[in-house]
């Protein structure tokens, strides 16, 4: 959500496996619907579990869901929600949408509060606002979490031996995981066709009801803005206005769009290089190179989390490349 540096989208590659699989068990979401009558439950005050800045106003709880308002079925999944109450409201709520899908709210300790508060705080627009938010169905502290970090194999990403030639067929290691996360999650009786862009908005729409919101706006980031329009579709008498911010449509299969996008963006850049006299030559013929190069030969990196915690070690692949560029392109430079 935050503007965040170099230094910060690199690190993005080196995250925890769970993450990863559970941006691709989510793809779910652009294939499944549903059809079904609007259930909100009732919202369950906690407390917070993270210090809450001094002076501030914040609000944290629960509300259960159907987990598949299609079927006729009592299972409930659990929504974590906070809500960063203003000084004295003065207008309609918001609510933040995250992209992904599968990205969490992110807000787990005082350093994460502080950064929404700022945030806040920077949008002249958001202050005198109830601003909520939301861990979607299957993410951050909603329960349950499509999590599967346990069936990364670090042996098989770490201790790759590598020769000159040697391909390493990392798709197929990503692609056994994550076949093995499904079937764990499909054992533990979660119906994974029900977390979906369509369910998502009923949820977004029960937390409304829930609070006690007639209306609110709507805040969409990029497949938040995918949330959103499906809120906006299906349950319109709760919205006073909405802000789509990298607006994914919906009738856009974006897993299939996003190599197009990426290669449409990086001629943009090098174009937009050769008007430049500080822009590098050749900049388009030189990632090719490079990714061609790391497909045949990874190149192991290593990269330390702090002081007392042990160095990490990471095969990169010419995949792992484009991802670090395409995750660098959604930042402002300088």
């Amino acid at each position: 959500m935050m503007e965040g540096n170099m230094h910060t989208s690199f690190r993005r590659m080196f995250i925890n496996l769970d993450r990863v699989l559970l941006k691709l068990a989510s793809a779910v979401f652009l294939f499944c619907a549903w059809s079904g009558d609007i259930h909100a439950g009732e919202f369950k005050k906690t407390n917070c579990w993270f210090e809450i800045p001094r002076d501030r106003g914040m609000t944290c709880g629960t509300l259960n869901v159907p987990e598949n308002r299609k079927k006729a079925s009592e299972t409930e999944i659990t929504l974590s929600v906070v809500v960063f109450e203003p000084d004295r409201e003065r207008h309609e709520p918001i609510v933040f949408l995250t992209g992904g899908p599968g990205q969490p709210t992110d807000i787990g300790d005082r350093e994460d509060i502080e950064a929404w508060w700022q945030f806040i705080s920077d949008q002249n627009w958001m202050i005198g606002r109830r601003v909520v938010v939301v861990d979607q169905r299957g993410i951050g502290k909603s329960i349950p979490r499509l999590s599967c970090s346990r069936y990364f194999k670090a042996d098989h990403w770490n201790s790759i031996s590598l020769s000159v030639d040697a391909e390493i067929s990392f798709d197929k290691l990503m692609r056994d995981e994550v076949v093995a996360c499904r079937s764990a999650l499909i054992a533990k009786g979660i119906d994974l066709f029900a977390y979906n862009t369509t369910e998502n908005a009923a949820d977004i729409d029960d937390v409304r009801k829930a609070l006690g919101i007639k209306k609110w706006v709507l805040y969409g980031v990029s497949y938040g803005t995918r949330v959103a329009l499906e809120v906006m579709n299906e349950h319109p008498e709760g919205i006073s206005a909405s802000i789509l911010d990298s607006v994914l449509p919906l009738d856009i299969d974006y897993l299939k769009e996003d190599g197009k996008n990426l290669d449409r963006s990086l001629r943009l850049l090098e174009r937009d290089c050769q008007k430049s006299k500080n822009c590098m030559r050749g900049l388009g013929d030189a990632v090719r190179a490079i990714v061609k190069q790391l497909d045949k030969q990874p190149v192991l990196l290593r990269s330390d989390d702090g002081e007392n915690a042990p160095a990490q070690y990471r095969y990169v692949s010419g995949a792992d490349f484009l991802e670090l560029i395409f995750g660098l392109l959604y930042d402002r430079y300088p």
